[in-house]
């Protein structure tokens, strides 16, 4: 994801000013990005710098590398690994719960609906874990929350597969259709109470699905990281954007969420201390 300039290091120029010593000779002065790739402060603030300089930040929606890097010239597929349910005894709070505490937070702000673009607030809301990113327990996707009509949905790559295939992890044996009160295609046809409509990920389903909620909604709350793509189909008049209720409520660890911490730095402890006694002993 491109990021915010900061000062050269070392005379090494800053993106922008690389991107101005290539093209301030070039007639056609333009950069495309992908939209989806770079944060929505990102985007504003080099779209307002390159301006200055008579030079045009262009979102692109169909990617040079996609068009030329295909699984055919050895390009991995995406990420989809297995999701688990974390169970009530390591998360401390049901995801419904937390549900119930974001439609109260967005209550509290007057916002109508809530674009969920962060992987860690994602697992941590649904109580969802995988290893789509290295060293990291999350899974691509989006969600969205409505809190007008009660509305939560949830995109994922492979999204039927995922719902119903047996997880990975030996500490759960509910499947994530039935820990999200879902249908196995991921609808809520016939569910009674909370239930998350699980959808492909798709970024053009997405974008239609916001533009639906757009319509029907007063103010709609991202976050300052969520990408372009999303920030640009939200008029200014309707744009609520803060750190997200996730962002605050899971910082604020619950008593099972700290015994779990305690557990974890006293795994990583002996992990560390058997390393550097093996270090000590066989290194001269």
């Amino acid at each position: 994801m491109l990021q915010t300039d900061r000062r050269s290091v070392n005379m090494v120029p800053t993106l922008n000013e690389y991107v101005v010593s290539i093209l301030k000779t070039r007639v056609n002065k333009t950069l495309g990005a992908s939209p989806f790739l770079v944060s929505s402060d990102s985007w504003v603030s080099r779209n307002t710098s390159l301006a200055e300089k008579g030079i045009e930040f262009k979102e692109i929606q169909n990617e040079l590398i996609d068009l030329v890097w295909t699984s055919a010239n050895g390009r991995p597929a995406q990420p989809s690994s297995v999701i688990n349910a974390l169970p009530i005894e390591f998360s401390g709070k049901t995801w419904q719960d937390k549900i119930i505490d974001m439609h109260a937070a967005m209550e509290e702000k007057d916002v109508d609906a809530l674009i969920v673009s962060g992987l860690d607030e994602t697992a941590w809301l649904f109580n969802l874990r995988a290893s789509d990113i290295q060293y990291n327990p999350f899974f691509i996707s989006y969600a969205t929350i409505e809190r007008t009509n009660n509305r939560t949905r949830l995109y994922l790559i492979d999204h039927t597969r995922k719902l119903t295939e047996n997880p990975s992890d030996n500490m759960t044996m509910i499947k994530v259709a039935d820990h999200l009160n879902t249908g196995n295609t991921g609808s809520c046809s016939g569910k009674t109470g909370l239930c998350v409509e699980v959808k492909s990920y798709d970024n053009a389903a997405l974008l239609s699905d916001i533009d639906r909620i757009v319509r029907t909604s007063n103010k709609v709350w991202i976050s300052f990281y969520c990408n372009y793509a999303i920030y640009s189909r939200i008029p200014q008049d309707k744009l609520y954007q803060a750190l997200t209720p996730i962002s605050y409520q899971k910082a604020k660890k619950n008593p099972v969420e700290r015994e779990g911490l305690k557990k974890a730095h006293i795994r990583d402890a002996v992990a560390l201390i058997k390393f550097i006694a093996k270090l000590e002993k066989e290194v001269s």
